[in-house]
């Protein structure tokens, strides 16, 4: 299946607070759509605090959606997989 909607929403250092901007993207998601987040971390600090801290990113975007009617039928933290993985939650609307 092709998903046909990915958002990053961007998080602050060590912070698993929903930015303005990221209330914006994720209030573009349809009431009723089903979504599955994965939350990461950058590679500072530890590997689990960086586990952590994406699964609060991932759990907070799930609330979020869900008290908006999204369905969130996959939530986890990855922590920091790569250099690349950044301070965000990556949707994928299905």
């Amino acid at each position: 299946v092709t998903p046909s909607f990915s958002s990053y929403n961007n998080f602050s250092q060590n912070s698993s607070e929903v930015t303005a901007e990221a209330i914006t993207e994720l209030s573009k998601i349809k009431e009723g759509s089903k979504v599955s987040i994965t939350g990461s971390a950058s590679i500072e600090g530890p590997a689990e605090y960086n586990y952590t801290l994406s699964e609060k990113r991932a759990n907070v975007v799930a609330e979020f959606l869900a008290k908006n009617g999204v369905v969130v039928e996959d939530c986890k933290g990855i922590g920091a997989v790569n250099t690349e993985s950044g301070r965000v939650a990556i949707i994928v609307l299905k």
